[in-house]
């Protein structure tokens, strides 16, 4: 259940920088996290074709409105409600999902103003959504899984620039009961990897998170960022407290995909887990025991193709079962030194935190805007493409359910809409969809371009005995001139496999049909 007490003692943890300002969509974003208590699936699904202002809009009005207003908003044309209406219990399931998002709208403040206080810890909280330049990417792998969606926003306490201030962070997980031993592991391997320029993550516990984040503050400023498994108001434990103000202060930050005032249930602790790992591009397990929510994270990092280390330790010690189990069952390399951690990351680099927060678009401008009005454009200037009702089914709204069984996650990846440089955007979606500037025209004839182009690299890559996941297919597509982000091809990949003109295998690699 969402808290909805918002008499929380203010948080200590204020960062030293101008607190931002929010916009109405940041807001939306926002509350839609709100009412579905974190990530949600079938909220994902809805924000695939329509803004989340309309969408927040739409649930303010009467309850049986509200319901009947959101699946109006996911399903624009007679086609995709034929196909929902077919299943009598998915329809019922969505219904009563829908109705629990509008009784929990219904505790909200309707005033923008009083939302924001809320929403943002009275100004002291970043809300980045997936439109914003400062959008860590790699959360994307996640999917539109049923079991691990990704999430709707983040909230940052600190600077939001290091999210994307590093191209391959280090994770670095393991016990809350950790010994000398793994303490020495965690700390070295985070001294290793932040000298090198790497952002380091953990979830801000006690024992090897501590060590790793507190190892990071010492070496490198920005250099690290704590995975909250509640909301931002509600961090600990209440030890490490100087650790996250520390955390802050030297440029890192505190994230959390929860409302402020969410309290960490030890359910949401597995969830934040799936954060952790697709955060990262590496993930250390530095010890850990046999049932541990470390390996929890490292499974996590498997299913998402996340490399996945783990610090050997004497047989006889319960602590360190966890980890060498990892190693005797291929799960996991073996890393005989914590310094060796540089030889599985890509090649030092300076730790950069572009773009500065001054060009982040998280602005309230207007006090009082009315929410839910669309603009023309997008801050890039991108008009925003219309939808007709002709349109075909969005590819991913009702995904097949064995997907989430598929061991390459970025085949899964989300096509939740996404603005800027550095994102990629769904075609077929809605007015919230923008493409970048460097990818292929959204026309029809642009598109049936680009699907022809991704059938012949297909082919090609498969009768030289290449894979065919999506990576593979976006590294040739790019050698031939055609820049399409991952995000869009896997659009464009799942449209395809709707049409029957390509076959998506278990292991998430493609083959052409025609």
């Amino acid at each position: 259940m969402i808290a909805t007490d918002t008499t929380t003692a203010p948080s200590p943890h204020k960062p030293a920088s101008v607190a931002p300002i929010v916009d109405d969509e940041h807001l939306a974003h926002g509350a839609l996290a709100l009412v579905c208590d974190g990530a949600d699936p079938v909220m994902n699904a809805v924000l695939c074709v329509c803004p989340a202002e309309q969408v927040w809009e739409t649930l303010q009005c009467d309850p049986d409105r509200s319901v009947d207003g959101i699946l109006a908003l996911a399903l624009p044309n007679a086609r995709q409600r034929k196909e929902f209406e077919s299943d009598p219990r998915r329809t019922v399931a969505w219904r009563t999902h829908i109705r629990g998002w509008v009784n929990r709208a219904a505790g909200l403040p309707r005033s923008l103003d009083d939302l924001w206080e809320r929403l943002t810890d009275s100004g002291a909280l970043h809300i980045v959504i997936p439109s914003d330049r400062l959008w860590p990417q790699r959360v994307e792998d996640l999917g539109l899984s049923q079991e691990f969606p990704d999430p709707t926003c983040l909230w940052v306490r600190g600077d939001p620039a290091c999210l994307t201030a590093c191209a391959a962070p280090l994770a670095i997980v393991g016990s809350r009961e950790a010994d000398a031993y793994g303490l020495s592991m965690a700390r070295q391997a985070a001294i290793a990897a932040a000298k090198a320029g790497h952002t380091i993550i953990s979830g801000g516990a006690m024992g090897i998170d501590a060590a790793a984040h507190r190892a990071a503050v010492e070496t490198a400023p920005a250099s690290t960022i704590a995975v909250m498994a509640g909301g931002l108001n509600h961090t600990g434990p209440a030890r490490n407290l100087g650790l996250f103000d520390d955390i802050i202060a030297s440029g890192g930050a505190l994230i959390s995909e929860v409302a402020p005032d969410t309290p960490p249930m030890s359910w949401r602790f597995l969830i934040r887990n799936r954060l952790i790992a697709a955060l990262s591009h590496t993930v250390l397990v530095a010890q850990a025991r046999y049932r541990s929510g470390a390996l929890n994270t490292a499974s996590h990092a498997a299913r998402l193709n996340r490399v996945v280390l783990a610090m050997p330790g004497d047989a006889d010690r319960a602590g360190n079962a966890g980890c060498n189990d990892l190693i005797y069952q291929g799960k996991a390399i073996l890393l005989p030194d914590p310094r060796n951690v540089l030889d599985m990351l890509p090649d030092s680099h300076e730790h950069h935190k572009t773009p500065s927060q001054s060009t982040n678009p998280n602005r309230r401008t207007d006090p009082h805007p009315e929410m839910g009005q669309g603009a023309s454009s997008t801050p890039d200037g991108f008009p925003l493409p219309s939808r007709t009702a002709d349109d075909e089914p969005l590819p991913g709204l009702f995904p097949d359910p064995d997907e989430d069984q598929i061991p390459n996650a970025s085949a899964n990846a989300s096509v939740r809409s996404n603005t800027g440089s550095n994102a990629g955007a769904n075609a077929n979606t809605a007015t919230h969809s923008i493409r970048p500037a460097d990818s292929v025209s959204p026309s029809d004839s642009g598109e049936r371009t680009l699907d022809d182009e991704i059938i012949r690299s297909v082919r090609t890559l498969r009768s030289s005995h290449r894979t065919t996941d999506i990576g593979s297919i976006q590294a040739r597509l790019q050698r031939h001139g055609i820049a399409v982000t991952c995000r869009r091809l896997a659009v464009r990949l799942g449209a395809l496999e709707m049409d029957g003109r390509v076959l998506r295998h278990a292991d998430g690699t493609f083959a052409a049909l025609e």
